[in-house]
């Protein structure tokens, strides 16, 4: 079955998309140990261009980190919907 997740690291002008069948439900420990590491990680996964991108009914979590920026936004996880204090509204 599988926990989709969609990921972009943005750079400059460009982005690079990666997929990853098995992360969705981690993506909070994945991403947690700072901008070096969640680099790591999501080059690690499968990279895909526009074709191997999942719609809003697959993806069951994602994350854009932007480097040049120093942001990072994602979602999915198994904490994040129950525990009040881990979800942020923008």
């Amino acid at each position: 079955m599988g926990q989709r997740a969609n990921l972009i690291v943005v750079r400059g002008n460009t982005y690079d998309l990666y997929y990853s069948h098995w992360c969705a439900n981690t993506l909070p420990k994945d991403l947690f140990w700072g901008e070096q590491y969640a680099i790591q990680f999501i080059e690690m996964q499968t990279r895909v261009d526009e074709s191997g991108w999942l719609d809003d009914v697959w993806a069951e979590g994602g994350a854009v980190l932007d480097v040049d920026k120093k942001k990072i936004v994602f979602y999915g996880g198994e904490d994040i919907l129950y525990n009040i204090p881990l979800r942020i509204s923008i």
